[in-house]
């Protein structure tokens, strides 16, 4: 996981053992049950909670069959100031950021159980940045999350690409649109000033 520099970007985060004894953190589900979803925190400013819930449960399916096994995704949406001290106390990373993912399964546990820690603060403010709906950015972030529980890493360029083709297929395929890789709304506007720049230039040339 790295600080964000300039467009956040989807942190990247390994589980820890140690997250298990975050206050509020779920127990481990035995392994003869099946993949289930939790949500909490506000989505002030992001979603209806009822629309979030379906959208969860939709990824939680997909990583399933991407896993070929059950998954349990426990995930929070919290604001800048709460996620930097989860980063802090578990990572030693202060500073706020998008997600934080824990994994609290052991290699070959049959359940895959996960929580994640996603700022609504961030999404917000740059799904404004950039133009599109907080919702989008941050159903962005939990895509990000699940996909390191399952093994992705971003860390080298190949392994990043693969894992942006990966969060624009999950994406799509929950009926949402690819966020990542959208240019910001103000660099979009910078560049059609450009254009109409040189359209008028153009003009007064001929």
């Amino acid at each position: 996981m790295t600080a964000p520099r300039g467009p956040a970007r989807p942190a990247k985060t390994k589980g820890r053992a140690k997250a298990r004894r975050a206050a509020g953190t779920p127990r481990t589900p035995p392994a003869s049950e099946a993949g289930s979803v939790a949500l909490s925190g506000s989505l002030a400013g992001i979603a209806p909670v009822a629309r979030a819930r379906a959208a969860l449960d939709a990824l939680r399916r997909e990583a399933e069959r991407l896993r070929g096994g059950a998954v349990h995704l426990d995930v929070e949406s919290m604001s800048d100031p709460e996620i930097r001290r989860a980063n802090r106390r578990f990572l030693g990373h202060d500073f706020a950021t998008d997600v934080v993912s824990f994994s609290l399964s052991e290699p070959g546990d049959p359940v895959l159980h996960g929580a994640l820690a996603v700022s609504r603060d961030t999404a917000r403010r740059e799904a404004a940045r950039r133009g599109h709906a907080p919702y989008h950015e941050w159903m962005l972030y939990v895509v990000h999350g699940t996909l390191h529980l399952l093994g992705h890493d971003d860390r080298a360029p190949a392994a990043r690409r693969r894992m942006r083709r990966a969060e624009s297929e999950i994406l799509v395929a929950l009926g949402l649109p690819p966020v990542f890789g959208r240019p910001a709304r103000a660099a979009v506007a910078a560049g059609r000033g450009r254009a109409s720049e040189r359209r008028g230039t153009d003009e007064e040339a001929s």
